[in-house]
């Protein structure tokens, strides 16, 4: 695979999970700003309410991005994403508070945010398989992990960028920053992208089987696929909704809920468990490669159902 592709799909992968996971470390300074006065605490779920709907926009970006992916290319999918997610984000930053336009500053916020997840989640999808179509095939697996320390270093990029404009020697505003560095550096990967002239090598419409299921509906596809369809859901999900949990909502609500923790404390746990996470999205790689992919998920959710019990133990200790 050539190079310079390849890092260029590594850094759109890295800047896609830095504007999506910015708003879950803002979330207490989203609530502040963007939903109506309350509670601190029924504030702080509103705003992950909004977080929660906005995730309906997912199964609507990945049929039509899907769709376009399957027919124009992998590469062009992940610049519609960051065309848009730069846009969102810069949305999400100049957007009036509530107490200035009131309920219009809510739902700007809202669609901003499904706009985000319509596209980061199809986005980085592409990325992957235009990674694993285009590399060596005795790496694929290890490949695809490389991209996953990229999305996680994003994830981590994005903690920290909102420890620093969050600090109380900075304005209350200086959040709005963070969601600016994002839409810049989304900018950076598009142009970089068409610099080094990234493209799909492979041609979709010369493979012999492209007209066969190009034109497949989407319930003859989970029709004849529907075990292997509800296994992926299950799994997908289980995977997504852990490590959304984990890294994100948890902290928050450790140091602004139960207050059992200083939020620079908890950040720093958060970077920790991101690093290991990098570390693992190697190993697992290399793993599949060589053991097989259905064994290396059979460990993986192995060990992830054992940290999850973990956190059940810890909350349940520090609840009472």
């Amino acid at each position: 695979m050539n190079k310079k592709a390849f890092w260029v799909a590594a850094y759109s992968a890295f800047v896609q999970y830095y504007d999506y996971h910015l708003l879950g470390y803002l979330a207490a300074k989203i609530a502040k700003y963007f939903v109506p006065d309350s509670d601190h605490v029924v504030q702080l779920l509103n705003a992950y309410l909004i977080i929660t709907l906005s995730v309906l926009a997912k199964p609507v970006g990945a049929l039509f991005l899907g769709k376009i992916g399957d027919i124009y290319g992998r590469s062009s999918v992940f610049n519609i994403s960051l065309i848009g997610i730069a846009f969102s984000s810069f949305i999400i930053a100049i957007t009036p508070s509530y107490q200035q336009i009131g309920l219009a500053s809510t739902l700007i916020l809202l669609l901003a945010r499904m706009s985000m997840c319509a596209l980061v989640s199809t986005g980085i999808d592409s990325i992957r398989i235009y990674i694993y179509e285009h590399i060596n095939s005795k790496k694929q697996c290890f490949g695809v992990g490389i991209t996953a320390i990229f999305t996680q270093a994003g994830s981590l990029a994005a903690s920290l960028s909102a420890f620093f404009f969050t600090l109380e020697i900075l304005p209350d505003y200086s959040w709005r920053f963070a969601f600016i560095l994002g839409s810049i550096m989304s900018v950076i990967a598009v142009y970089l992208k068409r610099r080094l002239k990234v493209k799909d090598d492979i041609n979709l419409k010369d493979d012999i089987n492209f007209k066969e299921f190009s034109n497949l509906s989407i319930s003859s596809v989970i029709k004849k696929n529907f075990a292997l369809f509800l296994y992926s859901i299950i799994l997908v999900g289980a995977i997504g909704s852990t490590t959304q949990f984990i890294t994100i909502f948890f902290g928050t609500y450790n140091f602004d809920v139960l207050k059992i923790v200083k939020p620079s404390t908890m950040q720093f746990y958060t970077s920790i468990t991101i690093a290991v996470y990098m570390i693992f999205s190697l190993i697992a790689g290399y793993t599949a490669d060589h053991i097989g992919r259905y064994k290396t998920v059979y460990i993986g959710g192995f060990l992830t159902m054992l940290v999850c019990f973990g956190h059940i133990y810890f909350l349940s200790k520090k609840s009472n």
